[in-house]
């Protein structure tokens, strides 16, 4: 859940964000992996709630998701200093290698000529952070011979 927490933000600046967790005991075995450790299902929830409000304020989500990035020297909800923060170059420069606008055109054209068959594109954005916040989980050992 810590993790969680700390990756609710993902990669925006929203000044009015709170969020809250609930570790729940239950009675049946977790059927997914542990490998993100919450981070990518609060990167899920954040992107959802992204598209929510793109689709609310018809604005394309490519554009709001731009809108809201962190910039340099930018605090996080946890109150972390963002430095060498290259998100919104890599962003612009990913939307422009990748003709995004040129490709979104003709998904909507062919939408409109078509009935049944459609298509889409997404762009997202994922902060993953390395390393734990608690000091006792980095201990390890190591076995090693040299001969």
């Amino acid at each position: 859940m810590e993790r969680a927490l700390l990756h609710c933000d993902n990669v925006y600046s929203f000044k009015n964000l709170k969020c809250y967790g609930r570790v729940c005991k239950t009675h049946t075995q977790s059927a997914t992996a542990y490998r993100g450790f919450g981070i990518p299902q609060a990167i899920l929830i954040i992107e959802n709630i992204v598209e929510h409000v793109a689709s609310y304020l018809k604005v394309e989500p490519v554009e709001l998701r731009r809108m809201n990035l962190y910039a340099e020297n930018d605090s996080t909800h946890f109150q972390q200093i963002l430095i060498h923060w290259h998100i919104p170059k890599m962003w612009d420069e990913l939307v422009k290698s990748s003709d995004y606008y040129q490709r979104m055109e003709s998904i909507r054209q062919f939408n409109h000529e078509n009935h049944y068959r459609k298509r889409g594109i997404a762009m997202n954005l994922a902060k993953l952070a390395l390393g734990f916040t608690r000091k006792y989980m980095y201990q390890a050992s190591a076995l090693i011979h040299i001969y």
